[in-house]
């Protein structure tokens, strides 16, 4: 007598995802993505949100595609302790930079996988982003993101996604931020199929991306009030990488001032030859936040005059005729 083949058990994909705004649900398309291309998958999240009613929106997304949601309304910091009691990796897509340093530090998360992403513009540059997947037990790479995040916090304001979204963002960063959401979405599908596959992730643990489509490996260093040489300190972040780099492909760095004064982005290229050739610099310290401050006020300023001009042709109007 024949029997039929029993219908194997659904592969549970569990997660916690920490922030449940517009980052976090790009996030929660990406897992429901994942489930459709793994076997017998099924989302199982646990969503945190700070803010009341938050997680619950996001715990509706996973359950119409087909998943269970556990949603929490508290910061990460309070529930730490709940999950030290799991092992399942932890997404973390929070406006605060010190919230991400907290998770990279928390000793209750040292043990699991941990996905990074932040969305930074610096004053005088275009959308960037951080994308960041380290390994349970991996200490040398979040102890340095954790720094880097720390020293953005320094000059974060806390409008949440305003600065890309809002009244007052910039179009070119309206146009550019779902292509780094986006990005940042795919950067964790491809991390976490490999993971469920047992096998390292293709990126290395830190990673920038000046245009939301490609990244390249981010170095974090420290340098006194940003005193060395560029391409000394680039042959030095080389050997620091700790990831294979071929000839011909590119690499950033993100110097951290020793006196806590800034930080410096830069991109470079190892060509053919070996040699080190830069391909571009973001500045974020005292002085370009204050240029930063000047020609916001400069163009609130002009834009104040405009309106004033129209008020004034309005209701005294100049005629002209032929």
């Amino acid at each position: 007598m024949s029997s039929t083949p029993s219908r194997p058990a659904p592969l549970q994909l569990g997660t916690t995802l920490v922030g449940v705004h517009r980052g976090g649900q790009f996030h929660l398309n990406a897992l429901a993505e994942l489930a459709t291309e793994l076997p017998d998958a099924r989302p199982m999240v646990r969503l945190i949100d700070a803010l009341p009613g938050r997680a619950e929106v996001g715990a509706l997304q996973v359950t119409d595609s087909g998943g269970q949601a556990h949603p929490v309304t508290a910061r990460l910091e309070e529930v730490l302790p709940d999950l030290a009691e799991s092992h399942e990796p932890v997404i973390l897509a929070v406006d605060s930079p010190r919230t991400v340093a907290v998770a990279l530090r928390a000793a209750e998360l040292r043990d699991r996988w941990l996905f990074a992403y932040q969305l930074v513009r610096p004053p005088l540059g275009g959308l960037m982003s951080l994308r960041g997947v380290f390994a349970p037990g991996e200490t040398a790479w979040r102890e340095e993101t954790a720094e880097l995040v720390a020293t953005l916090a320094d000059f974060t304001t806390d409008r949440g996604a305003a600065f890309v979204m809002g009244e007052e963002s910039r179009s070119a960063d309206r146009a550019s931020e779902p292509r780094h959401r986006a990005g940042m979405a795919r950067h964790l599908k491809s991390a976490l199929k490999r993971m469920v596959a047992g096998r390292p992730p293709e990126s290395a643990p830190l990673t920038l991306s000046l245009d939301g489509l490609g990244d390249v490996p981010l170095c974090v260093t420290r340098d006194e009030s940003f005193s060395s040489e560029p391409s000394a300190l680039a042959q030095r972040a080389l050997t620091r990488l700790r990831v294979p780099l071929t000839r011909g492909s590119e690499f950033a760095i993100a110097e951290l001032s020793a006196a806590d004064d800034g930080m410096r982005f830069s991109q470079w290229r190892l060509r053919t030859d070996g040699r080190l050739m830069a391909r571009g610099r973001h500045v974020l310290d005292s002085t370009s936040v204050a240029l930063a401050i000047a020609k916001s006020q400069a163009a609130e300023q002009a834009e104040r005059e405009r309106l004033a001009r129209r008020t004034i042709t309005r209701l005294n109007p100049v005629d002209v005729t032929d």
